[in-house]
């Protein structure tokens, strides 16, 4: 995973070549790690911002965790932003290097590698979505989805040669 990782990196602007499976889904794993790893500093940093605020002989704690939750979401303490930021600058950092790595991978599954440019506007939309909510980004977060698992499952494709097949 490391090699592969470290060889998405050195090649994040080579549009063409072609990379493989294993290259293209170790990259996958590593960034999802990564996300997890932001998600749950986010959780955390929600979690604690309410916790400090309740009561727990209140008995009305249901309801009053509620209140809290969205009034620490309508106000971020300093730790959430720091994680939002976080979460965002990743989305922005990956995106070329994603794009790339994508477009590699469906030429050696036989697609064309156009079908990859649109993951950067996705990326560079789930990070400006860190900051807005917008009921038409939520349409729009709908679509990126669905797009972006159809170019994984376009990823899952054998590659199209017999041959070893370049690598970068």
């Amino acid at each position: 995973m490391i090699k592969a990782y470290i060889k998405f990196w050195k090649n994040w602007l080579t549009f063409d070549g072609k990379s493989s499976r294993s290259d293209y889904w170790w990259v996958f794993l590593a960034n999802s790690i990564i996300r997890a790893i932001i998600l749950l500093g986010s959780v955390i940093a929600l979690y604690s911002a309410v916790t400090s605020k309740i009561d727990i002989t209140n008995p009305d704690l249901v309801n009053k965790v509620t209140d809290l939750t969205h009034q620490v979401l309508l106000h971020p303490t300093a730790a959430m932003w720091t994680m939002t930021i976080i979460g965002a600058a990743f989305s922005l950092l990956i995106a070329v290097p994603v794009t790339t790595l994508t477009a590699r991978r469906l030429r050696d599954a036989g697609f064309s590698g156009n079908f990859a440019y649109p993951l950067l506007v996705i990326y560079l939309a789930e990070a400006v979505m860190q900051f807005v909510s917008l009921p038409a980004l939520n349409f729009l977060s709908g679509i990126f989805v669905a797009y972006s698992f159809a170019i994984l499952v376009l990823c899952m494709r054998k590659s199209t040669e017999r041959k070893e097949i370049e690598r970068f």
